[in-house]
């Protein structure tokens, strides 16, 4: 289990430093920028999508197989975690730990956003939990941030399929195989527009009306995600295809190599290479190191707020 969470884990970050740099980029821009001058975050900077992941690993660990420690566990986590002012965190995430951290309880403390955020927690949770245990798992992680039940079942679905790959099951069916259990009509018939999609994944990313990039909405995110992990089985080449996409490049291509990396396969040697950012780096898991000490992270977050406000500024700039 712990094998397997660690090439989920170094999977996600590889495709979360590729697509750092390009969030919320349209694709023609990242096509014109990506081979062109270099940014200071394209330096295997990790976001909020691996950084969130580590901390279900560890809480999992924790935990023991109790799912309210698991669930104590993860809160208190992220708590510490949004008290070291990480940089770029969405809003609807932010409003739920402002609320966690003033006393609210994690089972209550999640907002009405249908974002993609609970999703990012949810490959390493379906290569460790059992499949039986899985609906309760995933709900407890996602209601700490987002209540909305589409939110919570675009991370059920995401896990579900990343303990079929980790079994080595058959992709395709193993996506026919869920579609029943599927509530959401609208993410019932994309993921069904998934599996009859032909090509690479940017004709299915317009079928959707998502041409201009991939947006955080989960319904949004998750057939993309998946079609990608239908189409791959190298994690490099997965989050590289998903960056070319536009849009919310860091989640997108970290969930989707992350669902690759479940097969037991990670990333290369290069793309390790890439990993140089604590809290995670290419290290970090096999040496068996702990979580970052407060004071550590802060520190990291201050020293990452001047190369994300020039970031953003050289964006503005070359958008005029």
């Amino acid at each position: 289990m712990h094998d397997a969470a660690r090439h989920v884990l170094l999977s996600m970050a590889v495709g979360d430093a590729l697509g750092l740099p390009w969030e919320n980029l349209p694709p023609e821009r990242i096509d014109a920028e990506r081979q062109g001058w270099p940014t200071l975050l394209d330096r295997g900077v990790v976001s909020d999508d691996t950084e969130h992941a580590y901390l279900t690993y560890r809480a999992w660990c924790e935990a023991d197989g109790d799912l309210e420690a698991f669930r104590q566990g993860l809160a208190r986590r992220l708590r510490r975690w949004f008290l070291a002012l990480p940089p770029g965190i969405g809003l609807g995430t932010a409003r739920a730990l402002a609320k966690l951290c003033l006393g609210w309880s994690p089972a209550r403390s999640g907002s009405s956003s249908a974002g993609n955020g609970t999703v990012m927690r949810a490959p390493v949770l379906g290569v460790l939990v059992p499949e039986a245990q899985l609906p309760a798992w995933v709900e407890a992680s996602s209601v700490i941030t987002h209540r909305d039940p589409r939110a919570i079942e675009g991370a059920l679905v995401v896990a579900r399929l990343a303990r079929a790959t980790r079994a080595g099951r058959n992709r395709a069916e193993a996506l026919r195989e869920l579609l029943p259990d599927v509530q959401g009509p609208l993410l019932r018939d994309r993921l069904e527009a998934t599996l009859e999609a032909r090509g690479p994944t940017v004709a299915l990313a317009a079928q959707l009306g998502l041409a201009a990039g991939v947006t955080g909405f989960v319904d949004d995110t998750v057939p993309v995600v998946v079609h990608l992990w239908l189409r791959h089985h190298d994690v490099g080449a997965c989050a590289r295809e998903a960056v070319a996409l536009g849009g919310d490049t860091d989640t997108v291509a970290a969930i989707a190599a992350g669902l690759v990396g479940a097969a037991g396969i990670g990333p290369d040697a290069g793309d390790r290479h890439r990993l140089v950012d604590a809290p995670l780096n290419h290290t970090t898991l096999a040496d068996g190191e702990h979580e970052p000490a407060w004071a550590r992270s802060l520190l990291r977050n201050l020293g990452l707020l001047p190369p994300i406000l020039w970031h953003l500024a050289t964006r503005r700039l070359g958008a005029r």
